[in-house]
């Protein structure tokens, strides 16, 4: 991943701070070129065309023929700093012989030496409609858009047969036997592979983005995608159907200085921007429960103010018995407008970045007046109310599974005083609050897929402005 910067989770998060990363798409998928190539290697284990070759050519007005043996080493993928063409390389060690006979003479063995040579391939990225590569293909100078009528799956592969394909040869060392003559041979092997007509019937497949129906919602069900990325690293930008937002940037970026968005420790990740997680997840869902909710701006993680409805603390008459005697005292109505009075809910990160934690806070002070039977004579009651929930996790990993939850139980109870009276048995009752959200558990364990895998396993997440999901590709075994 040469030029690209990876960075620690800490790291990571000081850098996501404050801005969108997302260039005003909805979802940026990160997968790693390193862990590609082993997805890759087992596409391509079986396959006579990467493990051994034998082919033969005649030149020279049929004086020259050529017999070639080669064994090919598993290419090795490298995601190219990507503008508005998106491309890749793919190195293929080459070692072998060949026999080489002109005329009548005798004929001469050359070899290709092992561990040096391989053929660069620079490969165009492009977006297949369905299973095979030979379909409807769209490169990366536009936005690949689902149809609304239809259902499908689109690929991302490595299209060889395009006029934007190139094949040079590499030697890491170039004092070699035979000099001339053995890389006379790796360039007529570069020329046979560029030649081969079968090489667009190859399914190289890097990634897979699905618009199939999200059994929850539309909400992240991808309608249009670009690919884009810094060395060493594919993205992925999405735009879902569910959103309401446009798309984003025609030339989208992470970020200026070539950082990679997967920290150290994983090899893969998802980013739902600001804009969709807490206005599309968090907040309709808050606003299903209570009364309303809405955003403080801050510059790292969430912080919201909920209202429930107005509710009253204290209002009646009470007896006080004092030896023979009763004081009755009668207290004006208390009540509580969470219009003025909201609750706070704040979602944070903290060390060692494996999940958020939420909190709910509320501190609420307010002044009533009594009368007692001894005087009659109004007098000040003061009224506090405290909540201090623990910190919980919002995000569970499990195999190969993830759930977000924010919950606000009856056990997190509020406690209140007053100023004057301990018999005063005084409550607030908060509304009981339980969020799943099942759309974001679905869409990163089933609509964001590697090639012939089910799921990344996560087992990570932050949000230090955008929501980052963290995780390790599942390479096929």
């Amino acid at each position: 991943m040469s030029g690209t910067k990876i960075l620690s989770r800490s790291a990571l998060h000081d850098k996501m701070k404050a801005a969108s990363r997302t260039c005003r798409w909805d979802v940026l998928v990160s997968y790693s070129a390193e862990e590609l190539n082993k997805v890759l290697r087992k596409q391509w284990e079986g396959s006579k065309l990467f493990t051994h070759a034998t082919f033969e050519t005649v030149t020279m007005g049929g004086n020259l023929i050529s017999k070639f043996d080669l064994t090919l080493g598993f290419p090795q993928l490298q995601i190219k700093s990507l503008s508005a063409l998106a491309s890749a390389s793919l190195s293929i060690p080459i070692e072998g012989t060949m026999e080489q006979r002109y005329k009548q003479f005798p004929p001469e063995i050359f070899t290709i030496t092992p561990n040096n040579f391989s053929l660069e391939v620079g490969v165009p990225l492009a977006v297949v409609d369905g299973e095979e590569t030979g379909g409807s293909i769209q490169t990366s100078e536009q936005s690949i858009i689902f149809e609304d009528t239809r259902t499908s799956d689109r690929y991302i592969t490595l299209n060889f047969k395009n006029s934007g394909t190139s094949w040079t040869v590499h030697a890491k060392k170039t004092d070699v036997p035979d000099k001339d003559s053995v890389f006379g041979i790796v360039n007529d092997v570069r020329t046979w592979f560029e030649n081969r007509q079968n090489l667009v019937g190859i399914k190289l497949r890097l990634a897979r983005i699905s618009n199939h129906e999200d059994k929850t919602s539309d909400i992240l069900r991808p309608k249009s995608f670009r690919f884009a990325g810094p060395a060493g690293v594919l993205l992925i930008f999405i735009q879902t159907k569910g959103s309401g937002f446009e798309q984003g940037d025609n030339m989208p970026t992470f970020d200026t200085d070539s950082t990679s968005p997967i920290p150290n420790g994983s090899t893969a990740s998802i980013i739902l921007s600001r804009d969709l997680f807490q206005d599309k997840f968090l907040l309709p869902g808050i606003r299903a429960k209570f009364r309303g909710a809405s955003e403080i701006k801050t510059d790292t993680g969430i912080s919201l103010k909920v209202r429930q409805e107005n509710q009253v603390i204290i209002s009646g008459r009470y007896e006080i018995r004092y030896g023979v005697g009763t004081t009755i005292i009668k207290v004006d109505t208390l009540t509580v407008d969470f219009d003025k009075n909201p609750l706070d809910l704040s979602i944070t990160d903290q060390s060692p970045y494996t999940t958020p934690v939420y909190k709910w806070n509320w501190d609420f002070e307010g002044t009533t007046e009594y009368t007692q039977s001894r005087d009659w004579f109004k007098h000040k009651l003061k009224i506090n109310a405290k909540l201090s929930s623990p910190a919980r996790d919002l995000a569970e990993y499990g195999s190969h599974t993830m759930r977000l939850r924010l919950e606000l139980l009856q056990s997190d109870n509020v406690e209140v005083s007053n100023d004057q009276f301990e018999f005063l048995e005084l409550k607030v009752k908060l509304t009981s609050f339980n969020l799943d959200l099942d759309e974001l558990n679905f869409f990163a364990t089933t609509n964001i897929l590697v090639p012939d895998t089910e799921f990344v396993n996560f087992h990570a997440s932050m949000v230090p402005f955008d929501y980052i999901i963290m995780g390790d590709i599942k390479v096929p075994t």
